[in-house]
């Protein structure tokens, strides 16, 4: 089988030609990118995204897409699956906001009213139903509720049930012709509005009409306004109309701060102030802060303060602490590796050793070392200043050197002399006398001999007399002074 080299050849130049042609005439690919914005009500629901599962749950956003026809699931448990197309141009966000169905609602209206039998219209649908009555299985939502009575005004009430919510509702009924109109407006409109504390699900403007004649409190919420609460009478067969003006919400919750001395900067949440103690730091928002006092030669001072909503929250002085005056202190010693107490407490350090940021003042310094003297000494420590003792040379309190002998005769007639010294040391060399015979020098080369350690010399034979035994070395201990001991020692 022959391989179509000629065509594979031909098909590559056509594309570098196509590639260089598109350079060259400065051709660019364009990416038409997209996103989707989904929120639902309620929030919490998966999204599906073309039959794949995103890993969200609204409210997100599904980024980077092409432009295009897209279809999008929202699951919620309890929740109904709600699937919807959405279009996505290019360079340009497009937000959906889902309403949930329930899947088994539950909530329930119960509506009496006085006098009874009053028929029931339901969002403007005739029920079939006269007070008192319930409805059951009913979706979260908005709900009008109008009663119609023979001699007695048309009565409606706007009910807002949530899921799975039992509303009990008593309607009073206004004899014909003394109910009365209450139009709600408000500066700016979209407020949502409640009556004596019942919410309507209304916004602004909004006119209740039939109303029964009474006294009603009128409530406003609207998002980054203060609540609003405005009492009206509505007399029987008035007309009232109640334009309320909203006030931009502004935090009106504060700290009062002092401290000793006065004049600290304060600093809320880590930001200057610009103000000083005694001062008060307004228009917070409920919630906690911290707060830190600063001021020259002084250590700072953070704590937490709690805001409620709209009130002044009072702190006791803060009495500030004076920064101490501190200095360093260095510490050597002959030889190192002594421990250092500081005023007869142990440091748990060794010399040589700097210590940083130490109270002014005067300090007694011991240095404690194992076969020296402890050395006590006083030194003052000054305000940002290094104090640096001249060396310490530490005291050897190492004992002189004492050897113990003994001698006995073995079974085969040689004489043992055995050595024991009071302290570690390092022998060096042993030199033996005897008029009778001559005996080498004994080099034992620095070795380390433990204190109650023995060692034996043994000679051939007994001989009897005098013998003299000079031995030589170092301390093992302190500075390892050389030291001398003579011995003499009569064999009987």
């Amino acid at each position: 089988m022959k391989i179509p080299y000629l065509k594979i050849l031909l098909s590559l130049l056509v594309t570098a030609i196509i590639i260089i042609s598109c350079v060259e005439n400065h051709v660019m690919p364009v990416f038409n990118y997209g996103s989707i914005y989904v929120t639902s009500d309620p929030s919490g629901a998966q999204i599906i995204f073309n039959d794949e599962n995103t890993g969200k749950v609204t409210p997100d956003s599904i980024i980077d897409i092409s432009a295009g026809e897209y279809t999008i699931m929202l699951k919620l448990n309890a929740f109904k699956d709600t699937t919807f197309s959405v279009t996505v141009n290019q360079n340009s966000q497009t937000t959906e906001d889902i309403y949930l169905i329930e899947t088994n609602p539950k909530a329930k209206i119960v509506i009496t009213s006085n006098p009874s039998g009053a028929q029931i219209y339901l969002n403007d649908e005739n029920t079939g139903k006269i007070t008192p009555a319930t409805f059951d299985n009913l979706e979260r939502g908005n709900y009008t509720i109008k009663l119609k009575l023979a001699l007695y005004d048309d009565a409606i009430e706007q009910i807002v049930v949530n899921k799975d919510q039992t509303v009990n509702k008593n309607i009073s009924m206004a004899i014909a012709g003394s109910s009365g109109t209450l139009n709600v407006t408000s500066e700016p409109s979209g407020a949502l509005i409640s009556l004596n504390g019942e919410n309507t699900g209304k916004l602004t403007p909004f006119t209740f009409k039939p109303l029964q004649p009474g006294d009603y409190s009128i409530g406003l919420s609207l998002l980054n306004y203060r609540d609003t609460l405005v009492t009206t009478t509505l007399n029987s067969g008035g007309n009232v109309t109640e334009n309320v003006k909203l006030t931009l919400y502004e935090p009106r919750g504060s700290i009062a701060l002092s401290s000793n001395p006065s004049g600290a900067q304060i600093f809320l949440d880590g930001v200057n102030t610009q103000l000083t103690t005694p001062s008060k730091i307004r228009k917070l928002e409920a919630g906690e802060y911290d707060i830190t006092l600063k001021f020259l030669g002084y250590v700072d001072s953070t704590f937490s303060v709690k805001v409620l909503a709209d009130l002044n929250t009072d702190v006791p002085t803060v009495n500030m602490i004076l920064i101490p005056l501190v200095g360093d202190l260095e510490l050597f010693s002959d030889p190192q590796g002594a421990s250092i107490f500081l005023n007869g407490v142990d440091t748990d350090k060794k010399t040589p050793f700097k210590f940083e940021n130490l109270l002014a003042g005067q300090y007694a310094v011991t240095l404690k070392l194992t076969d020296f003297a402890d050395t006590t000494f006083n030194v003052e420590i000054f305000d940002a200043e290094l104090t640096s003792p001249d060396l310490v040379v530490l005291s050897d309190i190492v004992p002189d050197v004492e050897v113990t002998i003994n001698y006995a005769v073995n079974t085969n007639g040689q004489l043992i002399f055995s050595f024991t010294f009071n302290q570690a040391i390092r022998f060096e060399k042993l030199q033996i006398q005897n008029d009778s015979v001559p005996v080498p020098d004994q080099n034992y080369n620095n070795q380390y001999v433990p204190a109650g350690r023995t060692i034996d010399w043994v000679y051939p034979q007994k001989i009897s007399g005098d013998w003299k035994f000079t031995f030589t070395g170092n301390k093992a201990g302190g500075r390892g002074a050389p030291f001398i001991v003579v011995k003499d020692v009569n064999v009987q």
